[in-house]
């Protein structure tokens, strides 16, 4: 744990603090952490989607957002209270990090590229019913990898990404990095 381990913020703190926003004239809140959907609250609000359900039904509240969630705590019931509840921005945000088990391994990550692709899919049915947009980024480069391991992986994940780089023929854009020329001509 670089960073230490993680806490939570007591859920009524969360919560008075948003209603006090709210009082001020503030209509969105974008709850943020470094996973926050590992959120761990109460007897009462015990994880991240009982929050996100709590928060929404605050008077005055007209979006909610959130950001860094982890795909290893994108459970079934955050999926649930996304496609419910109708002031969650619409959008979610989903980091990638890498397209390869072996290496997400390595990273530390507890879910493999397979486990990735199917909560990819499962987000995907709510995102076509509800008319939400998915956002699938931060790719982590250059972890042990020469550029074209790197590039076969990311081709794994994305695909649509090394096509469109290929024929555009320049680099690769990775998360506001372009890569070289031997990534993307490495297909």
């Amino acid at each position: 744990y670089v960073r230490g381990r993680e806490r939570s913020r007591k859920p009524e703190d969360i919560i008075r603090e948003i209603k006090e926003l709210v009082s001020d004239g503030v209509v969105e809140v974008m709850l943020l952490g470094q996973n926050v959907n590992s959120y761990k609250g109460n007897d009462t609000i015990k994880n991240f989607a009982d929050l996100l359900t709590e928060v929404c039904k605050i008077e005055g509240i007209e979006r909610v957002n959130f950001i860094s969630p982890h795909p290893k705590d994108f459970t079934d019931d955050v999926i649930d209270v996304i496609a419910k509840e109708e002031v969650i921005c619409r959008h979610i945000h989903l980091p990638v990090q890498n397209g390869s088990t072996n290496v997400l391994k390595a990273m530390n990550r507890r879910y493999t590229k397979e486990q990735y692709l199917a909560l990819v899919e499962k987000i995907k049915e709510i995102c076509q019913e509800k008319d939400i947009l998915m956002i699938v980024d931060e790719v982590q480069t250059g972890f042990g990898r020469c550029g074209t391991l790197f590039a076969h992986e990311l081709f794994d994940v994305k695909p649509d990404i090394m096509t469109m780089a290929k024929a555009i023929g320049g680099g690769v854009p990775m998360g506001g990095i372009l890569a070289t020329e031997e990534v993307a001509s490495a297909f």
